[in-house]
């Protein structure tokens, strides 16, 4: 192989590795553009004071979650960042308590919501996450 070849191919080389090595750096930015989803989660007209809410898209592929606060909101959160891709979800959403177990020492969960909300199969909520939505858009109600 020629001097001049060689020296080619290690500049080569060399470009390929930084630009690995930049692009590796960038790892907040990548995967697809979310879009800010929050809003409150509501027993009749009482917020639900804790519990999850997870959007899962209509493959199980895309799923955004977000603990529910003790005032009934939730902010959704995809890959450890705030957001959600753009697209239509079913919306679950799980919510228990601790109750006494009678004689045993262990407390058991209790849902406190209706099991039809903790069902893909079931859900009735159903959201699209776009671009510039009101507040209380994502606001959700479900049941006992």
């Amino acid at each position: 192989m020629s001097r001049l070849l060689r020296e080619w191919a290690r500049r080569v080389t060399l470009g390929l590795l930084s630009l690995l090595i930049v692009g590796c750096g960038v790892e907040k930015s990548s995967g697809p553009e979310l879009i800010l989803v929050s809003g409150t989660v509501k027993i009749g007209a009482t917020p639900l004071t804790s519990g999850t809410v997870l959007y899962r898209d209509s493959l199980g592929l895309v799923q955004a979650t977000s603990e529910i606060s003790a005032d009934g909101t939730y902010s959704l959160s995809f890959n450890r960042r705030k957001g959600a891709p753009a697209g239509e979800y079913l919306v679950l959403v799980f919510a228990s308590e601790q109750t006494s177990g009678g004689d045993t020492h262990r407390s058991l969960p209790q849902l406190v919501i209706d099991r039809k909300f903790t069902q893909p199969g079931s859900t009735p909520l159903k959201m699209e996450v776009k671009p510039g939505m009101p507040d209380g858009y994502y606001d959700l109600t479900v049941s006992k």
